[in-house]
């Protein structure tokens, strides 16, 4: 039953129904297995987290590095 107005949504199935309707559910098998499909799949996070590579973020409790390998500065001062 829903009730838009109480915001109350009651489904009908008895306790015993649903477990056994759980308890089938199988996962998906994931669709890609490899490359930037699997990788994005493992490691981007949601939109809630900013969209962004979970591998990309700094570890907590670690400094923060502007220039980690001294990539952006460089032998040369920068490019």
């Amino acid at each position: 039953m829903l009730d838009v107005d109480q915001r109350r949504l009651d489904l009908d199935i008895p306790a015993d129904e649903l477990k056994s309707r759980l308890a089938a559910i199988r996962p998906r098998a994931p669709r890609y297995r490899r490359g930037y499909g699997a990788m994005y799949l493992d490691h981007v996070l949601q939109a809630d987290e900013g969209c962004d590579f979970d591998f990309l973020r700094r570890i907590p409790g670690e400094d923060f590095e502007t220039d980690p390998q001294g990539l952006v500065g460089g032998p040369l001062g920068g490019w």
